[in-house]
């Protein structure tokens, strides 16, 4: 089975869900640093050891409960190119992606099924959509195409929580195995209509697309702006630049880190954003901003 996922992150947890699970639980304790608690004292050495413990508890659960993947992990492909910003008009991409996405022709071409997993990530969607317009254009024939949809809401039964989704680069490794039983073999012609769609999205060459009702449509650069500036709680509030972008990322967008940090910048060079400190030189994100 070709798996198909479209970011590094997600192709690093569907590789380590084929050995998650598998034997016994390796109970080897996490590096672990705890500052700031209790007015800024470190915990005691008895406070360490039941947080270890506690972890080491979920951790066990879960991986007794997980179902790990069949194959191997030379089944998974990244073909993620952050199609959701810039320039689609072009075919060519960058050379390591070109290689994974021709090792993985080369086996559909050889008869092997394919398994997609996608989201309302924009990257995600963007990348089926133009996955499958490229397996139309080369007319390549499937023998057949199982997309597997992220669901909103995951509840992890083993350690009850509930948490919600936004791309598969934040699945649980234990989880795939058992949420690939959700997918369905796309018929031909929704195929068809997907590779329709990506064409109609080249043409257009928007600066950013998104995805509104589970559609992915073209969007200008500004879509997402109102977002940013909502997210400072008064006219007076100053934040970090870190903490602001982990509100707008807290909003479940799609957008990436990246992407609002350029949109931070133009707001500055507009004077609608000032920077009241600048960070230090160690520091990511570390400005110090305030609406204006």
């Amino acid at each position: 089975m070709v798996e198909i996922v479209f970011s590094e992150s997600s192709c690093a947890c569907l590789k380590e869900a084929y050995s998650y699970g598998r034997g016994p639980y390796p109970d080897a304790a996490p590096a672990m640093m705890h500052y700031g608690i209790r007015g800024g004292e470190l915990l005691s050495e008895a406070e360490k050891a039941k947080i270890i413990q506690d972890h080491h508890e979920k951790e066990r659960k879960r991986w007794e409960a997980a179902v790990p993947m069949e194959g191997s992990t030379g089944d998974v492909f990244d073909l993620g190119y952050s199609l959701s910003a810039g320039d689609i008009s072009e075919e060519a991409f960058g050379e390591k992606r070109t290689d994974n996405l021709e090792q993985a022709l080369q086996r559909i071409r050889e008869g092997e099924p394919v398994r997609i997993w996608y989201s309302d990530n924009p990257d995600e969607a963007c990348g089926m959509l133009w996955f499958l317009w490229k397996i139309h254009r080369l007319d390549i024939s499937c023998n057949e195409i199982t997309a597997v949809k992220l669901p909103g809401w995951i509840h992890e039964e083993s350690t009850d929580t509930l948490k919600q989704m936004q791309a598969w680069g934040e699945m649980e490794p234990g989880l795939w195995g058992k949420l690939k039983e959700n997918g369905h073999v796309l018929p031909q012609r929704f195929c068809e209509v997907c590779a329709m769609r990506w064409e109609e999205l080249r043409r257009e060459n928007a600066p950013l697309r998104a995805v509104i009702n589970g559609h992915v449509v073209s969007v200008e650069t500004d879509f997402y702006d109102r977002f940013l500036l909502d997210t400072f709680e008064s006219p007076e509030e100053e934040v970090r630049e870190g903490r602001l972008i982990g509100r707008v990322l807290n909003r479940q967008l799609g957008v990436w880190d990246g992407w609002i940090h350029l949109r931070i910048g133009k707001f500055i060079d507009d004077g609608r954003i000032e920077v009241v400190k600048e960070s230090e030189a160690d520091q990511i994100y570390g400005r110090i901003l305030r609406k204006r």
